[in-house]
């Protein structure tokens, strides 16, 4: 499968594109649709990043080899929405997931007031067990006990103003419905604003603004991955080289 990967078998949605996605109760050929339509806008943003740095011509797309038993799926705001819906209802697929400001499955219950309101704004007032429920009854979707050995990483700014703070305690609450409680970490004690935090490139940790990540001097991404996989290969040095477009119509 052709498709831009986080790391090889690490699928990531970033935030602006997916807006809204979890004001539906997705099936399967729903989400599938909404993935490859993610998908083909992440692959655009980075073709638009590319063109802007670089006159080189598209690369060609490649074969990769990918442990299937091994995919991990993430996503930051409206994308950590959207991984969670995902991750609910290919359970098979998603072996793992990190989700980053998001909030349970189902929390709009196909109401846009609701998916602004209880899912963002007030989420203290959501209750884990109905959305433990509604995955749990709904059958257009992969068995939800393919969940119970996989590792699930939150994280929660402490001062995040656009998804308020006790969403990541719901969400942990709802992922307790089908999860160990010991391969899953919730993270809610730096005090950043709604962003992928990183520990060496953004804006101040306090910004809640374009492009959405901030220096806060914690490694999220890296600390996400090693709860998912375990100890990783030695962290890299970023090359402009690497940033690649390639034509979909390739895919």
């Amino acid at each position: 499968t052709k498709r831009e990967c986080y790391f090889d078998d690490h699928i990531y949605f970033p935030s602006p594109f997916l807006t809204m996605l979890d004001s539906f109760s997705l099936s399967r050929q729903s989400v599938a649709f909404f993935m490859r339509v993610a998908l083909v806008v992440a692959v655009l943003s980075l073709a638009f990043y590319r063109i802007q740095t670089s006159e080189a011509a598209h690369a060609p797309l490649q074969t990769y080899n990918v442990d299937a038993s091994k995919i991990t799926i993430s996503g930051f705001s409206a994308g950590g929405f959207m991984a969670v819906q995902l991750h609910g209802a290919y359970s098979g697929t998603f072996k793992g997931a990190a989700i980053v400001s998001g909030g349970p499955y189902w929390c709009a219950e196909g109401n846009i007031a609701k998916a602004n309101g209880q899912c963002m704004e007030t989420p203290e007032t959501l209750n884990p067990t109905t959305y433990i429920n509604k995955l749990k009854n709904t059958t257009d979707r992969d068995p939800w006990a393919n969940l119970a050995d996989d590792k699930v990483y939150l994280y929660e700014g402490a001062i995040d103003t656009t998804v308020d703070p006790p969403a990541g305690t719901k969400l942990k609450d709802y992922y307790l419905g089908f999860v160990s409680s010991a391969n899953l970490v919730l993270k809610n004690d730096l005090n950043s604003e709604h962003s992928m935090v990183t520990d060496l490139y953004g804006s101040p940790c306090t910004t809640n603004a374009s492009p959405w990540i901030n220096d806060c001097d914690f490694d999220l991404a890296g600390t996400y991955l090693t709860h998912l996989y375990g100890t990783l290969n030695a962290r890299g040095t970023y090359n402009s080289a690497n940033m690649l477009a390639y034509n979909q119509t390739e895919g």
